[in-house]
């Protein structure tokens, strides 16, 4: 059937500086319709594979942006990094 050779893909794409072009820089197949699931933490835990480094911060839309806020990660990075 049509839904069994469906396939989705999150892919990570950037913009060529010079050309202008979109360039694919790396695709994850999803496991099933991208439509359903938990939305935000199925986000954040989907992010996780295109990132890079050792650390990754995560911010809710709900969380307040007080200039103290923005030194947890640094002082967590410095505490147990």
């Amino acid at each position: 059937s049509l839904t069994e050779t469906i396939r989705w893909y999150s892919v990570l794409v950037r913009c060529e500086p010079k050309t202008g072009a979109v360039v694919e820089i790396y695709r994850v197949q999803l496991p099933g319709d991208p439509i359903l699931g938990e939305g935000k933490p199925e986000n954040q835990n989907h992010a996780m594979i295109f990132a890079r480094g050792e650390a990754v911060q995560t911010l809710d839309m709900n969380q307040a942006g007080y200039f103290e806020e923005a030194l947890k990660m640094r002082n967590l990075l410095m505490e147990f990094g």
